[in-house]
C-alpha cells in the first residue's frame, strides 16, 4: 500500500530543511562579499588620503584659477584672484600640502605692517575663496580661512572731490577729448572705472547713458539720465571706448594737480546725486548698488548747496542757450 507524502510524517518534514540550508548558504555568501568589499574600501582609503595630503598649495591655486576661468568670471577678477593667489604661495610655501596649513599661517600671511584694513580683508576673501574650493574637492578636510576672524572695516565718509576740483580735472582734460569724454561720464553718471571703460558711444543713448549686463559689474544692465551737466560735457566731443586709456587717463589727472583716490569719480556722483534728489531708491538704481550702502557711506555727507554747485558744472565758456 503506498502512502501519499501528506501522510508520511518523513517526507513531508523534509522539505522545510532543505529550503533553509539553502538560505543559510545565500545568507552567508552575502556577508563574505560584504567583507570582501570593505576590504577594498579599506585599501583604498589610505591611497586617497595620501593624494589629498600631497597636494600642493600651488596645484590648489592653479586649479581654483583654472575653475574661475572656465566659469567665465572677468579678467580683472581673474588677475587680482591670481595675484593674491601668488602672494599666498610666496609667503606660505607654493610646496606644503594645502591640508597641512591652518589659520595661523594665514594670519601671519595676511597681519603684514604693510597691508591695511581693506586691503586685509580683500586678501582674506581670496582665501576663503581657496580654502572653500579647496574643501569642496576633498583636499583638505577644514576650511582653514574661515577660522581667521575678518578685520572690522573702517567706516569713514568716501573721498569726493569738490565741485571745484571736478572743474579743474574736466578742464585739464579737454587737451584729450576721449578721457574727457570718459570722466565726464564718471562724474556725472557715476559709472565705475572699470564700467566707463567698456562701454563705447553706442551706449551713449539720447536721454540715458546704458551700461549692459555685459559691462556692469553686478552682471546687470541698468540706465543713467543725462543730465545737462553731462550733455554739456558730451557735446565737445571725444570718443568712446578711449584706446591707451591708463596711459592718457593719468596723464590728464597728473595735469589736473587734484588729490585722487580710489573710485573717487564714483562716490562723487553717488554723494551729490543723493543730497541733490534726496532719493535713495533713485540714486541706488542709478548707482547700481542697493540702499543699504547708500545710508552706510553717503547719507549727508555734503549740503545741498555744494551738491547744485556740483550739477551745475559746465565747460568754461559754455553758452547756456
Amino acid at each position: 500500500m503506498s502512502v501519499s507524502p501528506k501522510e508520511s510524517g518523513s517526507e513531508g518534514a523534509s522539505v522545510v530543511p532543505d529550503a533553509t540550508g539553502k538560505t543559510e548558504a545565500l545568507h552567508s555568501a552575502l556577508l563574505a562579499l560584504r567583507d570582501s568589499l570593505q576590504v577594498v574600501l579599506d585599501l583604498l582609503k589610505p591611497s586617497n588620503t595620501a593624494r589629498t595630503n600631497a597636494l600642493t598649495l600651488n596645484q590648489a591655486c592653479n586649479e581654483l584659477i583654472v575653475a574661475k576661468a572656465s566659469k567665465g568670471v572677468r579678467e580683472r577678477y581673474l588677475v587680482q584672484l591670481r595675484l593674491s593667489m601668488v602672494d599666498l604661495c610666496r609667503r606660505i610655501g607654493a610646496e606644503r600640502p594645502i591640508a597641512e596649513i591652518g589659520p595661523a599661517d594665514i594670519e601671519k600671511w595676511l597681519f603684514r605692517p604693510e597691508w591695511g584694513t581693506a586691503a586685509r580683508r580683500s586678501y582674506l576673501i581670496d582665501a576663503r575663496t581657496l580654502w572653500s574650493f579647496a574643501t569642496a574637492r576633498g583636499y583638505t578636510p577644514r576650511n582653514a580661512a574661515l577660522a581667521v576672524e575678518m578685520p572690522r572695516p573702517e567706516i569713514r565718509p568716501p573721498a569726493i572731490h569738490t565741485p571745484e576740483q571736478v572743474q579743474q580735472v574736466l578742464e585739464a582734460a579737454r587737451a584729450d577729448p576721449d578721457v574727457c569724454r570718459l570722466l565726464a561720464i564718471q562724474y556725472f553718471a557715476g559709472l565705475r572705472p572699470a564700467e566707463a571703460s567698456r562701454i563705447s558711444d553706442a551706449d551713449i543713448l539720447p536721454e540715458f547713458v546704458q551700461v549692459s549686463g555685459a559691462n556692469a559689474k553686478t552682471r546687470q544692465r541698468r540706465l543713467v539720465a543725462i543730465q545737462p551737466a553731462l550733455r554739456a560735457w558730451l557735446n565737445l566731443g571725444g570718443t568712446l571706448p578711449v584706446k591707451n586709456r591708463v596711459r592718457r587717463y593719468y596723464r590728464v589727472r597728473e595735469a589736473a594737480g587734484v588729490p585722487w583716490a580710489h573710485d573717487v569719480t564714483r562716490h562723487s556722483f553717488v554723494t551729490y546725486h543723493l543730497a541733490h534728489w534726496r532719493s535713495a531708491s533713485q540714486t541706488a538704481l542709478e548707482a547700481g548698488h542697493t540702499e543699504v550702502v547708500l545710508f552706510r557711506h553717503y547719507r549727508e555727507v555734503v549740503t545741498p548747496a555744494q551738491a547744485a554747485a556740483f550739477w551745475a558744472i559746465r565747460p568754461s565758456g559754455h553758452n547756456a542757450g
